[in-house]
């Protein structure tokens, strides 16, 4: 009787201080989601948690926040950012991952100068946060549908036209990376199912994916004109590596530095790697877009630009890209001018 009471005292115990321990975990969690809210600068950027739910017991902790909102300020303008059904949670064996999902969310990036904006409306989301070393962090992300309007406000109307649709997006965020933590900071991305009605009307009825991994060197802080200033005059610079446009029936693969010049426009160079214009050629007789001694002459064109490809794979249009004084060049060709950054 007695060693049955001493069992059962013991369980009470380690279960009233595990639920103690949850608790206090939980309260550790809000805590810190409420400093750092607070103590963000209330003139670049402020967050609306909303209303907290604690959840997840007895093996995790779990914060559903409703719809958080949250607007920054930037050198073009502000972004503004809106989920639902938002919930951040950690397991208790892995208390350095904080995972995250949502149902939906909205951005919209707004660009005071020109009166326009532009919206994202993002299907279910997840992902998860880890902590590294030296303070840093690597999160992971997957979404669901992905759909980009351009928004023009005139009087009182809004004309929206439709910039781009996606079937799935994920990808990675990473930083800093310095070898003593220092600013610096690594994005992957990948877009799949992505249609884009200015290409279709160029590529026809395919559907295309993207793949890319920037690399940012030096710290932007909040995208300010006077932060922008600073990561240019740091030798600040967003490094392209391995950007695949895979577009049937073409395919574009692009390597380059880009960084400001002292006018605030890009500044940079690279190398496109184009397969595919062939058949890109073939499509434009089809739709009538291209004579036939047309298409003859811009293949003849192609093939003294054509070089093997670096992978084995088929042969390719090597163009190299520079953006310098304002204009961006094609090899030899002018392909446009390059406007201020921020004006």
């Amino acid at each position: 009787m007695r060693r049955m009471i001493w069992i059962v005292g013991a369980a009470a115990t380690i279960i009233t201080a595990y639920c103690g321990t949850w608790w206090h975990l939980s309260e550790r969690s809000r805590d810190a989601i409420t400093a750092w809210v607070e103590s963000l600068p209330k003139d670049r950027m402020t967050v609306s948690p909303g209303e907290m739910r604690r959840g997840g017991f007895p093996f995790a902790v779990r914060w559903s926040l409703g719809t958080p909102e949250a607007e920054a300020r930037w050198a073009l303008g502000r972004v503004e950012a809106r989920a639902s059904g938002l919930s951040l949670w950690i397991e208790l064996w892995t208390p350095k991952m904080v995972r995250f999902s949502a149902d939906s969310l909205d951005l919209v990036a707004r660009h005071d100068p020109s009166g326009r904006a532009w919206r994202s409306k993002t299907g279910a989301l997840s992902g998860r946060l880890l902590g590294t070393a030296r303070g840093g962090f690597e999160a992971l992300y997957e979404a669901g549908a992905l759909k980009v309007d351009e928004v023009e406000f005139k009087d009182t109307q809004a004309l929206v036209r439709s910039v781009a649709e996606a079937l799935s997006a994920e990808g990675a965020l990473r930083g800093p990376f310095g070898p003593d933590g220092g600013p610096g900071h690594e994005a992957r991305l990948v877009l799949q199912g992505l249609h884009v009605p200015a290409v279709h009307g160029l590529l026809g009825g395919e559907s295309g994916s993207i793949t890319a991994r920037l690399v940012l060197r030096g710290s932007i802080g909040d995208a300010s004109i006077e932060d922008l200033v600073e990561w240019r005059d740091a030798a600040g610079v967003l490094e392209v590596e391995g950007l695949d446009i895979d577009w049937p029936p073409v395919d574009l693969g692009f390597d380059g530095t880009l960084a400001l010049d002292e006018q605030l426009r890009l500044l940079g160079a690279g190398t496109a790697d184009i397969r595919g214009l062939t058949g890109l050629i073939d499509k434009s007789v089809d739709r009538g877009a291209l004579k036939r001694s047309e298409a003859t002459v811009a293949k003849l064109a192609l093939a003294l630009l054509t070089r093997p490809a670096r992978d084995g794979g088929g042969a390719v249009v090597r163009l190299p890209l520079t953006a310098q004084n304002g204009v961006l060049r094609g090899g030899p060709f002018v392909l446009g001018r390059l406007p201020r950054i921020v004006r």
